[in-house]
């Protein structure tokens, strides 16, 4: 499980770095560091959902008390209804 975590972890670090590189180029700016004092981590998961891969996202996520940004594909979200209603659900 912890491999699993440390995978997703690192392809939301891969996700974030192209999403800053997009909006910086954009002109629109980016949040390099939040205040001092609160140390946060904001995990996202792109390109979904996915039946296979998605409700073990949910079940790692919550087995840690942890929250995320789904960002979902307008045509899978229509083809799997349950597994965005889970998402919802779960409080991402």
């Amino acid at each position: 499980m912890k491999r699993g975590l440390i995978g997703a972890a690192a392809v939301a670090g891969i996700a974030h770095t192209l999403a800053a590189h997009l909006l910086a180029s954009s002109g629109l700016g980016t949040v390099h560091r939040g205040p001092a004092t609160r140390r946060a981590v904001a995990l996202t998961f792109d390109d979904g959902p996915d039946p296979a891969s998605t409700p073990r996202v949910l079940e790692t996520l919550d087995g840690f008390g942890a929250r995320a940004t789904f960002f979902l594909i307008g045509a899978r979200a229509e083809q799997h209804p349950e597994i965005v209603r889970a998402i919802a659900d779960a409080g991402h």
